[in-house]
């Protein structure tokens, strides 16, 4: 490509090229596969601080000692989203992300590396760069509420007594704990079936996943099958446009206890059957089956 600094008088395609490159705001060098530099475009040059004219014909390493041009064409593999922090001609560094190409021929051999950079270090950057942190913040801060919300609260050391029949409960529960089967609690209220449900989670081998509970008994008929299994947007009147993931999408990769399921209605029983066959879910509007991993505590 030609150096000169004027090319909008020249017609041919190298004055073209150097005119566009030199219009970017993005930083651009291309060496020979002896590392001898045969191009630089304004931006770049104005990051080393130099005029381009003394870069060229120069080794890349005079002007950028760190350069990892010869390791990018002796690999042949383009090393993307890299970082390089080179000194100017007044002392200063500048920061710059930086891709590395090696770029072939015709018959595919390397001919040389090209390096594309932006300075990292702008105020917009630096604004980008808190802006994603703060957003990591309040996704880990919301990620840990999710879970604290979806944990199993009691574990079996929970479960007090020392009498027979507490301790030989206690030993079937440990041993229903390392089957997958679904398994059916039987008792009266108030005698602690989601007690003995949470110590099953976590003595399992979900104890790690997500320990979702439903009182049957306190869902409306009418939106029992939104409440488990979840819906579209706008799949029915009052549903949310953005949708809603179902208890049993929630339950994924852990434990769903349907407390009182006696009063779960004949017709979701039956869908819920066919879940657990399949282990396919349905949301309401959606004819798109989502794979679903749980077991089932009833």
């Amino acid at each position: 490509m030609r150096t000169t600094e004027d090319t909008a008088g020249h017609g041919d395609a190298y004055g073209l090229a150097e005119l566009m490159l030199d219009s970017v705001p993005i930083g651009v060098i291309f060496c020979d596969t002896n590392c001898v530099v045969r191009f630089i475009n304004k931006t770049y040059a104005g990051y080393i601080g130099i005029d381009r004219r003394e870069a060229i014909g120069k080794k890349i390493t005079d002007l950028i000692p760190t350069s990892r041009a010869a390791t990018v064409m002796s690999s042949a593999v383009a090393e993307l989203r890299g970082t390089c922090r080179i000194r100017r001609e007044d002392g200063s560094f500048t920061n710059l992300i930086v891709n590395r190409v090696p770029v072939r021929g015709g018959s595919g051999q390397i001919v040389g590396f090209i390096s594309q950079s932006i300075i990292a270090d702008t105020d917009e950057m630096k604004e980008l760069v808190e802006k994603i942190t703060l957003l990591n913040k309040e996704v880990a801060f919301y990620r840990k509420r999710v879970e604290s919300a979806l944990c199993a609260l009691y574990s079996i050391h929970n479960i007090i007594g020392e009498s027979a029949a507490i301790r030989k409960v206690k030993e079937h529960l440990s041993l229903y704990a390392i089957t997958e089967s679904s398994l059916l609690i039987v008792g009266e209220t108030g005698t602690g079936k989601e007690l003995f449900a949470s110590a099953l989670h976590l003595e399992s081998q979900r104890a790690e996943g997500p320990f979702v509970c439903i009182n049957c008994a306190a869902v409306p008929h009418e939106l029992f099958e939104s409440e488990l299994f979840g819906y579209v947007g706008g799949s029915f009147s009052g549903a949310r446009k953005e949708g809603k993931v179902g208890h049993i999408e929630l339950a994924d990769h852990g434990t769903l206890f349907l407390d009182e399921i006696g009063e779960m209605p004949l017709q979701i029983q039956a869908k819920l059957l066919r879940v657990l066959e399949d282990k396919n879910v349905f949301r309401i509007g959606s004819s798109k089956p989502h794979k679903v991993d749980f077991r089932l505590v009833a």
